[in-house]
């Protein structure tokens, strides 16, 4: 009787280490997956920037398009200079700081629903598109910044 009361709790033990084994695995799984997807989340689209050369332009010439910015809400942004013929050039990718992020986000909230100021003939027209943490469009503004504080800011931030 002695010797089947040891053998039915060995048992129960092994089944009770059985069941917390599995649920380690489990768990570590589940954070491990948690990771990952927290570092995938972090490089996502916050801000995309373009520049527009409404000037007056010779085709036939290598003139400059404009200037691209994307903004990543990890602080990562890329960049170049696009031209007529020679297309991009200046591509770099470079970092700023999560203060910044911030206060760029900010700033964009505050003015992205700015109507859009078509008030020049010529010069440099800009596009914010300003993205939430699904890279859906939440708002964009087509036009020209030069009396636009918040959008100034930005650029300056950026350079």
């Amino acid at each position: 009787m002695k010797t089947k009361l040891i053998i039915i709790i060995s048992i129960f033990i092994v089944i009770l280490l059985c069941i917390c084994i599995g649920f380690c695995i489990i768990y570590n799984i589940n954070n491990t997956n948690a990771i990952s997807n927290n570092q995938s989340f972090e490089h996502i689209k916050l801000l995309e920037i373009k520049s527009h050369n409404w000037g007056e332009v010779n085709s036939s010439s290598d003139y400059f398009l404009g200037k691209y910015y994307e903004v990543y809400r990890d602080g990562n942004v890329y960049t170049y200079d696009s031209y007529n013929k020679s297309g991009k050039k200046d591509e770099r990718t470079f970092n700023i700081s999560i203060e910044n992020i911030i206060k760029i986000e900010n700033l964009i909230k505050s003015t992205i629903n700015s109507p859009a100021d078509k008030s020049a003939s010529d010069g440099t027209g800009w596009t914010f598109k300003y993205f939430d943490i699904n890279e859906n469009i939440l708002g964009e503004y087509t036009g020209y910044i030069y009396s636009n504080k918040e959008f100034n800011e930005i650029l300056q931030i950026l350079k």
